[in-house]
């Protein structure tokens, strides 16, 4: 489909929250299968999948999908693994989200100024993204479409996000480590040793039962 499109639309699967990334990969092969064999599509219907923080590729940029009707060729669609009806979902699947959306962006799949929207908005015959999701949707909204870092302090906390943690750090935290650094409490040196272990080797090390 011709790109970038403007809208990037969210998606739930009405699916067992994944307790592990083995469980969410389990889960996405699951749905494709069904979307292949039960429906006879090409592939998963869904752009991207998102699952205790990991990015799985369905049909990926600049493919029409079989997500929303009326927009499968004009839009991308982002389905958290899971259902979003009572339960909101993880904070690292929203910013999982929103860090796909922001290279999308980066490298012209989407426009800068994307509308990001639930499917519910588009066809009023679903409830998806069900209710305790659409209430996330500004949190989303707001990683991909808020203000960057604008003191160097944060500018700084964010590089080292990515460099640390591979991911792009949130608001809370970026403010956090910042306002640490600006205050003298900690260097640069001491933020780094910190950030690797709590939020980079710790994470992954929860992630995979010790097995990291």
């Amino acid at each position: 489909m011709p790109t970038p499109v403007t809208m990037a639309v969210i998606h739930h699967t009405v699916t067992t929250w994944p307790d592990s990334p083995y469980d969410a990969a389990a889960e996405c092969r699951g749905i494709q299968a069904f979307h292949q064999d039960g429906r006879d599509w090409n592939d998963i219907g869904y752009s991207f999948l998102f699952g205790c923080g990991d990015v799985y590729e369905g049909r990926s940029w600049g493919i029409v999908q079989a997500a929303q009707q009326g927009y499968n060729g004009t839009a991308q669609s982002f389905a958290i693994l899971g259902d979003g009806r009572w339960t909101p979902a993880p904070l690292e699947d929203l910013q999982a989200v929103a860090a796909t959306i922001r290279a999308g962006i980066a490298f012209g799949a989407l426009t800068a100024d994307c509308a990001i929207v639930a499917h519910r908005d588009l066809d009023a015959g679903t409830e998806c993204c069900g209710d305790a999701i659409y209430a996330q949707l500004d949190t989303i909204r707001d990683l991909v479409h808020g203000s960057d870092p604008v003191t160097p302090t944060q500018q700084l906390v964010a590089d080292m996000y990515r460099l640390w943690c591979l991911r792009e750090g949130d608001p809370a935290g970026i403010d956090y480590w910042a306002s640490l650094l600006d205050n003298g409490s900690i260097d640069k040196q001491w933020l780094a040793m910190r950030m690797l272990y709590d939020e980079g080797w710790q994470r992954m090390v929860d992630r995979t039962g010790g097995r990291g």
